[in-house]
């Protein structure tokens, strides 16, 4: 027997089909119900905004960063509002489906920077040199209304030339006891560093920005690899006028027992090593000095070079994203900040930017002038081999298959040479007379020449006597103004967003043109645009105004809906349920919508069963399931844990949990349909 619409609570998320993008769940409600319709009792009693993401925007602070950091905040302006948004009576929100707008909810813009903060990737690792240039992870002040945009043109260049974007990211997010100060004590053989305290205002500040958001975007900004100096130890070494030589067998093999540094005090050397004293790379000088290794140079290769890493391993950061629980600094395992108010590992996303050149990671049909750019996804990464050409396997020491992203102060194979012709990718390759520069991954014209003045660090200084790509001319000559800016190899950056997989985007601090912001191509604004809409669609947190229906059981009374446009599916071989037409209606399809309707079966098991899968999503916090779907928190009702509903206010303790957080397939258009009639 048909059945009348209005007879359905609709809560209604569908989205264009992007090939990209995953079908995901959006949460608001939009309904006739009279409960929802009384301003009064929402205005007493309201559940703030939690959707959207908590942003956290790490910057590169160090110097040649200022121009990158305009474009940033030009593409976040720029995508600020470019989306709009349906607004229901009771104040919900949630975005057009297939383009319009339900009966009487009105259309307005939204806001995709949800909370943001800004911090920038200078740390006290490095000693001295970098203890005075830092701000510790601790956000970018605000200044009275001051947006996030504002923010970071503010950052400056004036960091530490240490960059660190991946411990400045886990000080803020994940740390569960940032240090409050990093010092070097001792002299001689007892200096050290020393991470001293714990910075609670830093901890307050994390607490605010994760309970109201636990879905966390972060966007990475560096034309420079990652250089997370360790915060204690001899890490005070790095920023010193020498620092130690390593071994002779480092240079064949960093990974060999016989790789150590010539300082190193042993009372004998590894099994089939020689000892220090007779190795011949050692007996050259236990040190190399700042000409040998300056200290522009010293965040690269650093196991064959100096016998040691000073940095903080990659896999740390890997583990901080994905991890229920980390090690802190007594080597005790706690539990994960991050996921300390019901977020899971699926619900954060990184956004990097950073030296690899556009050309590499975009479809090669969208690289044609006048053309919106489109970065390939991380499964395209993985498919067509492009991980192979951009990283390479450092594990392994295996370098990236394209010669532009190995990480070399000399000229790189098959690169071109200074009065060569132009490389389309980074010009051409520099002989350094100091070398204290690697080659550069990556250039791009600058809109307006740049000229230089007294100021030190400027690319194109006379006094260089450097035929850098930057300061090439017109007619082929070298020297001032500053034509080009440029980025470097980001080896540890890309290994770390590789081990996030699909949780991690890849895009260029290169940008394809800078000549007319009004043209497709420019800056930032294509990778912005596509990911930050991608990630706006991969998870939507809500704390519902009324109680689901529930049956006896305490399952909702719900369909959680996926609509294939213009596909004919069989529902039942992709492990969906087919559904009656019925639900097109609620779901806003049109008779012309041709396509498939397909249910997304629940988390399977009894309820009340604690060992089953449905129970386990609803009260556990971090579930190690094989199953996919959903369940309903409702406390009101004693179902589900309070642990899972933290952002929502006393009145709303209410939850609908899909894991994995976006359990559409890609292209699809997500919905949750309620049945609220009377049995």
């Amino acid at each position: 027997m048909a059945r009348s619409a209005r007879s359905f609570l609709s809560l209604v998320a569908a989205f264009a089909s992007v090939a990209t993008s995953g079908g995901c769940l959006h949460r608001p409600i939009w309904s006739e119900l009279k409960e929802l319709a009384v301003p009064s009792i929402l205005r007493q009693d309201a559940q703030p905004k939690v959707g959207g993401h908590a942003i956290l925007l790490v910057v590169d602070d160090s110097e040649s960063m200022a121009d990158k950091q305009k474009l940033l905040a030009s593409a976040l302006q720029r995508a600020k509002y470019r989306w709009t948004e349906c607004v229901g009576p009771d104040g919900s929100s949630f975005p057009p489906v297939s383009g319009a707008c339900p009966d009487d909810f009105t259309s307005r813009g939204r806001s995709i920077l949800g909370q943001a903060h800004v911090i920038t990737s200078s740390l006290e690792g490095g000693g001295e040199v970098c203890i005075e240039r830092t701000d510790g992870g601790v956000p970018v002040d605000r200044s009275g209304e001051e947006d996030p945009i504002e923010q970071i043109l503010r950052v400056g260049e004036a960091g530490c030339g240490f960059e660190a974007p991946l411990e400045a990211m886990y000080r803020f997010l994940i740390d569960p006891e940032p240090p409050a100060t990093v010092t070097v004590t001792g002299e001689g053989s007892a200096k050290t560093t020393a991470s001293d305290g714990v910075a609670e205002d830093l901890l307050a500040t994390r607490a605010e920005f994760l309970k109201a958001y636990p879905s966390v975007l972060i966007i990475i900004l560096t034309d420079e690899d990652d250089c997370s100096v360790l915060d204690s130890g001899d890490a005070w070494k790095m920023g010193e006028e020498t620092i130690p030589r390593g071994a002779s067998a480092c240079a064949a093999d960093p990974g060999s027992a016989c790789c150590r540094p010539c300082d190193l005090s042993e009372e004998e050397p590894p099994a089939g090593c020689a000892p220090l004293s007779e190795d011949l790379a050692c007996l050259e000088g236990m040190t190399l000095d700042s000409r040998e290794a300056p200290l522009n140079t010293r965040c690269w290769a650093q196991k064959r070079r100096f016998g040691k890493d000073y940095l903080f391993p990659v896999e740390r950061y890997t583990e901080a994203l994905t991890s229920p629980t980390i090690t802190n600094r007594r080597g005790q395992r706690v539990e994960n900040p991050l996921f300390k108010y019901g977020s899971t590992p699926d619900m954060v996303q990184v956004l990097l930017l950073s030296g690899v050149p556009w050309q590499l990671i975009t479809k090669p049909e969208s690289q044609g002038p006048g053309q919106s750019l489109e970065f390939l996804t991380p499964s395209e990464l993985d498919a067509n081999g492009t991980w192979d050409k951009i990283l390479g396997d450092p594990a392994q020491n295996i370098p990236p298959s394209d010669s532009h992203l190995i990480e070399s102060v000399e000229p790189r194979a098959g690169l071109p040479l200074p009065g060569a012709a132009w490389d389309p990718l980074h010009g051409h390759e520099v002989i350094w007379p100091r070398r204290d520069s690697l080659q550069h991954s990556c250039i791009f014209e600058l809109p307006r020449p740049e000229v230089c003045s007294d100021a030190s660090g400027c690319a194109c200084d006379p006094r260089l006597e450097t035929e850098s790509p930057l300061c090439r001319q017109p007619d082929g000559s070298y020297g001032e103004p500053q034509r080009f800016a440029g980025a470097f190899p980001p080896t540890r950056l890309l290994q770390f967003a590789r081990s996030l997989g699909e949780r991690a985007e890849v895009g260029s601090i290169c940008p394809k043109q800078l000549k007319n912001p009004r043209e497709l191509g420019y800056g930032y604004n294509d990778f912005i645009h596509q990911a930050l809409l991608d990630r706006n669609r991969a998870f939507h947190q809500a704390c519902f105004t009324p109680s689901l229906p529930i049956r006896e059981d305490g399952t909702p009374k719900c369909k959680l809906l996926e609509f294939y446009r213009d596909q004919e599916i069989d529902c039942e071989s992709l492990g969906r349920i087919p559904v009656d037409d019925e639900y097109r209606r609620p779901m806003q399809l049109k008779d012309t919508d041709h396509g498939t309707l397909c249910e997304i079966p629940r988390m399977p098991g009894d309820p009340s069963d604690p060992s089953s899968d449905y129970s386990r999503c609803a009260h556990e916090l971090h579930p190690t399931l094989e199953s996919e779907g959903y369940c309903y928190i409702d406390t009101k009702l004693g179902l589900g844990s309070p642990d899972l509903v933290v952002p929502c206010i006393d009145s709303h303790k209410r939850f609908f949990r899909s894991i994995p957080a976006a359990l559409g397939r890609p292209g699809t258009e997500v919905g949750l349909i309620c049945d609220y009639r009377k049995e």
